[in-house]
C-alpha cells in the first residue's frame, strides 16, 4: 500500500508538467493563429482600398475579349470545376475539407507543394499582387473570397475566373486563348481542346503546347482522367478526346518569351499609364450602349499604352 502511494506522488508532478506544456503549446498555437489572422485582415482591408469587389468586376468586363458564361462551352467549366475545385458549386468561396488536406500533404513533404485554392481564390490572386505563397496571403485570399461568395453568384464568379485566367503566350480570358491556340472561338473548341486550355492555365509556362506539346497533352490527359472519374463525361467521349489531333495555329514566337509575371507586370504598368496620362476609368453605366463606347475606348487606350511598354524606354519595379 505504501509503495502504491509513493508511485502515485512521484507521478503526480510529471502528468502536470506535461499537462501546463500541452497548455502553453496550445497557447502559443492561438497566440499565432490571432497573429497571422490579424495580418491577413489588415491585407485584406488594404486590398480593399486599392480595389474594391465592383472595381475588379467591372475590370474583367471591361475587356475586349470578354466572353459571358453561357457562351462558354459546358465541357470547359466543366474540366475547370473536375480539375481546380470540384466542390465549387457547395462551399462558400473556401474549402475547408481542401485546405486540411493541402495542409497534411505540406506537413509530410516539409514545404508547400498544394495550395488548397478555391476557384473563388485563385480569381483574387489574379487581381492581387502577391504571388508568394504565405499564410498572410492565403489567409487574404480567404477573406476576399468570402465576401466575393456573398456578392456574386456562382455562375458569375466562374465568368469572371474564365475571362481573368492567363493561358501563357500574353492570352488573358479563355476566348483570347482560344483563338490563339486554336484559331476558333470558346464556344466552339472541341472536348480535346477545353482539356488543354484548362490544362494551360494550370501552369501556362510549362502546359502551353507552344513551350512543350508533349507536357500540354500529358497534362490534358490528367483532365480528361479528372472529367471521367467525376462523370462529366463518357469513356467513349475520353477515348476520342483523348487520340484528337490538336493543331496549334497561334505559333507567335514574338509572344512566347513572355511568361505569366512579365505580362502581369506590362498590365499593371499599362493601367498605370492610362492613370498617369488622364484616362478616366468608370465602372457603373446607365446603358449597355454607354457601356460599349467606354470599353471601345479603354481597349484602344489600353492596347497603345501596353504597346509604348513592350516597345522599350520603361523600367519597371515590381515587389
Amino acid at each position: 500500500m505504501k509503495g502504491t502511494a509513493h508511485r502515485a506522488s512521484t507521478a503526480h508532478p510529471a502528468i502536470t508538467f506535461i499537462g501546463r506544456l500541452a497548455l502553453a503549446a496550445l497557447i502559443l498555437v492561438v497566440l499565432v493563429e490571432v497573429y497571422f489572422l490579424a495580418r491577413g485582415f489588415n491585407l485584406y482591408r488594404e486590398a480593399i482600398e486599392e480595389a474594391g469587389l465592383d472595381e475588379m468586376a467591372a475590370s474583367i468586363q471591361s475587356s475586349e475579349s470578354f466572353t459571358p458564361i453561357d457562351e462558354l462551352p459546358d465541357l470547359y467549366l466543366q474540366a475547370v470545376v473536375a480539375v481546380e475545385d470540384h466542390r465549387f458549386y457547395a462551399h462558400p468561396g473556401f474549402d475547408a475539407i481542401a485546405t486540411a488536406r493541402a495542409l497534411v500533404i505540406d506537413l509530410k513533404a516539409g514545404a508547400i507543394v498544394e495550395g488548397g485554392s478555391t476557384i473563388t481564390q485563385q480569381l483574387i490572386k489574379n487581381f492581387t499582387q502577391y504571388d508568394d505563397v504565405t499564410v498572410k496571403r492565403k489567409i487574404l485570399e480567404i477573406f476576399r473570397a468570402l465576401e466575393f461568395d456573398k456578392t456574386y453568384s456562382k455562375e458569375q464568379i466562374m465568368e469572371f475566373y474564365c475571362n481573368s485566367n492567363f493561358y501563357g503566350n500574353r492570352c488573358y480570358g479563355v476566348e483570347t486563348a482560344s483563338k490563339f491556340y486554336f484559331g476558333c472561338s470558346a464556344k466552339d473548341v472541341t472536348l480535346g481542346q477545353a482539356a488543354m486550355l484548362c490544362g494551360i492555365s494550370n501552369s501556362p509556362n510549362n502546359y502551353n503546347p507552344i513551350a512543350s506539346m508533349k507536357l500540354a497533352k500529358e497534362k490534358q490527359l490528367q483532365v480528361l482522367n479528372n472529367m471521367l472519374e467525376q462523370g462529366y463525361i463518357t469513356k467513349k467521349q475520353f477515348n476520342k478526346a483523348k487520340n484528337e489531333e490538336i493543331t496549334i495555329v497561334g505559333l507567335d514566337t514574338s509572344s512566347s518569351s513572355e511568361n505569366y509575371m512579365m505580362s502581369y507586370a506590362i498590365d499593371r504598368a499599362a493601367i498605370q499609364l492610362m492613370k498617369e496620362h488622364g484616362f478616366k476609368f468608370q465602372y457603373n453605366f446607365s446603358s449597355k450602349k454607354e457601356q460599349d463606347t467606354y470599353n471601345k475606348k479603354y481597349s484602344t487606350e489600353y492596347s497603345k499604352r501596353s504597346a509604348e511598354i513592350r516597345a522599350g524606354g520603361y523600367k519597371i519595379y515590381t515587389s
